[in-house]
């Protein structure tokens, strides 16, 4: 696409976006939030900027664009009467992402870049607040993804650049915090935590349960995402 947002614009102007793409047409009309840090339109607007902007940092990467238009779809079941607050939409936006992906019958290729982006694009406004089992988390989900830090970063820088006013975020925090927690992951498991704490692998199922260790890896991998931040 030479401009993505042309096809669903056009979609809308001849009365076919609601048909082809009801998940998208829902959020036409719907504040994308309160008026003094969205005042670029709609929340159709707003995600129609963000594709664009995604265009401009990444054409045509299919799951990244995926993740830009699926972001705020949970803005487009949010109550009237609490508008323009959106409290919980990442949440249900992931749950839009993951139907509206079955519905069109997407690839394995891009399975859960719709659902990851819109779960997790709230939470890294505020990376630099979040506490090391929050970014593993987020991390978790990348890992199970068609995401890589990088694409989800530039979804996210992408979400604050497509405001009026402009958002201001660091991206290379962003990025920085989410690549120590992916490593974490890769560099702390089970081994470690067993040997850290004097367990021999044939205790686990006996007189360790596997949820104990889980636990412990969690443990391990906080406090060396910790040690990392």
């Amino acid at each position: 696409a030479v401009n993505p947002r042309l096809f669903f614009d056009t979609l809308r102007e001849v009365d076919a976006l609601s048909v082809a793409f009801p998940e998208v047409a829902a959020l036409v009309g719907v504040p994308a939030g309160p008026a003094d840090i969205h005042r670029e339109g709609d929340a159709f607007e707003h995600t129609m900027q963000v594709l664009t902007e995604l265009h401009s940092r990444r054409p045509n990467d299919v799951a990244a664009l995926l993740g830009g238009l699926a972001h705020d779809l949970g803005k487009g079941t949010t109550g009237r009467d609490v508008l323009p607050s959106h409290h919980g939409h990442a949440k249900r936006g992931g749950e839009i992402g993951t139907a509206m992906r079955r519905r069109l019958g997407l690839p394995r290729a891009v399975a859960g870049a719709m659902s990851v982006a819109a779960r997790t694009h709230m939470e890294l406004h505020r990376v630099t607040e979040l506490d090391a089992e929050t970014l593993l988390n987020i991390a978790k989900q990348i890992e199970g993804s068609p995401l890589t830090v990088n694409q989800l970063t530039d979804i996210v820088v992408a979400d604050a650049t497509a405001r009026t006013p402009q958002k201001a975020i660091d991206e290379a925090v962003v990025c920085h915090r989410l690549s120590e927690a992916t490593a974490v992951i890769e560099d702390v498991g089970g081994t470690a935590a067993l040997s850290n704490r004097g367990i021999s692998p044939a205790e686990v199922g006996e007189s360790v349960p596997g949820p104990r260790v889980s636990d412990f890896i969690r443990q391990d991998r906080a406090e060396a995402l910790r040690s990392r931040l």
